[in-house]
């Protein structure tokens, strides 16, 4: 029979019981042997799948270890569905999954009902006749399982992408860049290599892999089903797997293994997407120093440019906890650093590194990083694609190229689907990021560490005053990009490294001007308030630090960055390259 995708429908299941399972189906005998998507689940856990065989796959669930408890089932059934739609489905629903959320009686704290129990091998990523016609009808069978208490019911399916469990989800499809990262780390784990680099500049899907990778190698190999793979790269990757567990006994787990965030910002949202995870544990987020506590048999560092030294840390309480732990070590107490402390707590490590992104000198300086890379022998891998910004690479390296000074006016670039744009004045700024926060969400002013942070001994004063508006600086580190206020707040590099944003509004401080007299960029260290940022430098080291802050908050914005510079001469320096 001919269908017309005008007519496309489908039909939600409940299959109560495997002997009466024709009835369940209403007697739709086609749902037995065609393409269909199912969905298993109890209170605890949630499995989604896809079959052209129902009756035997329901069975073999039923008798599997992993799955038999999950005696609730759903079945997604339509005659316009093939198996390369069911696997599109699959994937869909999978990166798509957000649980209903629960409160505890005792503690108030909400966590998600369910937790997906799938590998994260069998997302599939490839093309088909109509794929754009099916994929747009996807969020409606989406919508449908929110009236089940499958979904969050309070959410609307266009506010996923905002979300940090779909932004962090290890059930993305990877793109080939990605693949062969992780490729690259499982055979060289599968030949007794310990030491990984994975390097890429922002946007270019660090975290994403991290995360892939974490969940991948704490799976237990038995659990993924072979029939269930696809793609050359999920079967290379289900061997190497084999291989890496079974033959060599090398077994990780939430107990063994560790997601190290140098930044207490990030590490908080990180934390809570595995807790959302089947096989991850909030637990194994964790900073540097518990590397110390527990020996480690692997560790993935994230952001690892931002592990720190000795040098310029905050107070004499950070100074004796860093001498404490370097002595406990057996290493200098002043000259050991956090990276010291992962490679002597931990067998293997694998590090995700973008030296253009440290942006202090109490970070790990990266001629350390290059002695240790030659010490370990370690493996290089890097990524190259840009993943967050739409304007791709040719955006990331016109902003290396402007505030660098590399670029003449000739070579002015406009961006087709990104937008770069220079504000007349700070209200203008504010009030577009704003009016993106109302259409589009996850719009936040940020701006370079020009102020004072008086606000935060004292809650009632303000820190920043420009134009005569009045503001105060991010009122919370942890997860600021989505406390409640933050769009009435200014954030800075501290609080948005690591992040994705729709649109980023920055305001350049006035600890960087151009200089009218010979037309340089310079810093003003008299406006640089971050006194860990700035103790023991010299002017060229300082401003390196700052150039290095403000191209990465520039580079935080998928959509779009308004920009608006304090310092009048910057702010015409700009209207060379940048529009209004």
């Amino acid at each position: 029979m001919n269908y017309s995708m005008k007519d496309f429908y489908f039909k939600l299941y409940h299959v109560n019981s495997l002997s009466g399972l024709e009835s369940c189906l209403e007697n739709n005998l086609e749902a037995l042997e065609y393409p269909v998507v199912y969905i298993l689940y109890d209170e605890k856990e949630l499995y989604i799948g896809e079959t052209t065989d129902l009756k035997n796959r329901l069975l073999s669930h039923s008798k599997s270890e992993k799955n038999k408890s999950l005696k609730n089932r759903i079945v997604i059934y339509s005659p316009f569905f093939n198996k390369s739609v069911a696997l599109g489905l699959e994937t869909f629903l999978l990166k798509n999954f957000v649980s209903p959320i629960k409160k505890s009686e005792k503690t108030g704290i909400e966590s998600p009902k369910r937790k997906t129990s799938n590998s994260n091998l069998v997302t599939s990523k490839h093309k088909y006749f109509n794929k754009t016609e099916y994929e747009s009808r996807f969020p409606n069978i989406w919508e449908s399982l929110k009236d089940i208490d499958i979904i969050e019911p309070s959410l609307n399916f266009d506010e996923i992408q905002n979300l940090d469990i779909y932004k962090y989800s290890p059930y993305k499809e990877l793109n080939e860049d990605q693949q062969d990262a992780i490729l690259k780390v499982l055979r060289g784990l599968s030949q007794g290599k310990t030491s990984f680099v994975i390097r890429g500049l922002a946007g270019t899907g660090k975290t994403i892999v991290a995360i892939y990778l974490m969940k991948l190698l704490v799976t237990d190999v038995k659990t993924i089903e072979k029939d269930n793979l696809y793609s050359e790269f999920s079967t290379e990757v289900f061997a190497l797997l084999q291989l890496i567990n079974v033959d060599l006994q090398m077994n990780f787990n939430s107990g063994n293994s560790a997601f190290i965030l140098p930044m207490e910002s990030l590490r908080a949202t990180i934390g809570n997407v595995f807790k959302s995870i089947d096989g991850l544990a909030k637990k194994m987020v964790v900073g540097p120093s518990l590397a110390i506590n527990n020996r480690y048999k692997l560790v993935i560092v994230d952001e690892a440019h931002r592990l720190k030294q000795y040098e310029n840390l905050s107070g004499p309480a950070d100074f004796s906890a860093f001498k404490k732990r370097n002595i406990q070590l057996g290493l200098d107490p002043t000259k050991g650093n956090q990276l010291d402390w992962i490679e002597q707590s931990t067998d293997i490590q694998i590090l995700f590194y973008d030296k253009d992104q440290s942006i202090r000198k109490t970070d790990v300086p990266n001629n350390y990083f290059e002695s240790y890379f030659k010490r370990r022998k370690s493996i290089f891998i890097d990524l190259k694609q840009q993943l967050r910004s739409k304007g791709g690479n040719l955006y990331i390296d016109y902003i290396d190229g402007v505030l660098k000074q590399e670029l003449t006016a000739m070579q002015r670039e406009e961006f087709e689907d990104f937008e770069l744009k220079l504000m007349p004045n700070f209200k203008s700024l504010v009030d577009s990021i704003k009016q993106k926060e109302i259409k589009i969400g996850l719009s936040r002013v940020i701006a370079g560490f020009a102020w004072k942070w008086d606000s935060k001994d004292d809650d009632k004063l303000m820190d920043i005053e420009i134009e005569g508006y009045n503001y105060q600086w991010n009122r919370q580190v942890k997860d600021w990009i989505n406390s409640k206020n933050a769009i009435n707040e200014i954030g800075s590099i501290h609080t948005t490294q690591g992040y994705d944003l729709n649109y980023v509004g920055i305001v350049f401080g006035k600890e960087i001007y151009l200089d009218p007299e010979d037309g340089k960029i310079k810093i003003n260290r008299d406006f640089y308030f971050d006194v860990k940022g700035k103790n023991k430098t010299s002017d060229i080291e300082l401003k390196h630090f700052i150039i290095n802050i403000y191209k990465n908050m520039m580079y935080r914005g998928i959509y779009g960055v308004y920009v608006y510079c304090m310092d009048k001469q910057l702010q015409k320096y700009f209207e060379q390259y940048i529009s209004y």
